[in-house]
């Protein structure tokens, strides 16, 4: 199991936040508007000079149809995505009776092998 430390960093949620304002082509004013705070109190939080409450997290992430884990600036590294992954599958697996994984397995390998012989096929 992959452990992150998080603590809340008051500059990259800013950042996060000003990022999914301009990808949603929008002011501070507009967004404040939208979210029902004072325009002082959406620039600061872009600034990182301020900290939002749970409250405004949530209508953050309604309004952007995003995850806390976006809003939060919290990201995940690829190894970090494959392992909580293989983790998942292994925790399946482990769940299955002899039988029911030996069929897993064996379907596994046959996906595999068409991957392996579309990759081969792509490369000449």
């Amino acid at each position: 199991m992959v452990t992150v430390h998080m603590e809340y960093n008051n500059m990259i949620i800013g950042d996060s936040i000003r990022e999914l304002r301009k990808a949603h082509h929008m002011t501070q004013m507009e967004l404040a508007e939208k979210l029902d705070i004072s325009f002082t109190h959406c620039s600061q939080i872009e600034q990182g000079r301020h900290k939002m409450s749970v409250d405004l997290l949530f209508r953050i992430m309604t309004l952007f149809q995003v995850d806390a884990n976006t809003v939060l600036g919290i990201r995940e590294t690829e190894e970090e995505r494959n392992a909580k992954l293989f983790s998942g599958i292994q925790d399946k697996i482990d769940g299955l009776e002899p039988k029911q994984r030996e069929q897993f397995l064996n379907s596994c390998k046959l996906m595999l092998d068409g991957f392996s012989a579309r990759k081969e096929s792509m490369v000449r």
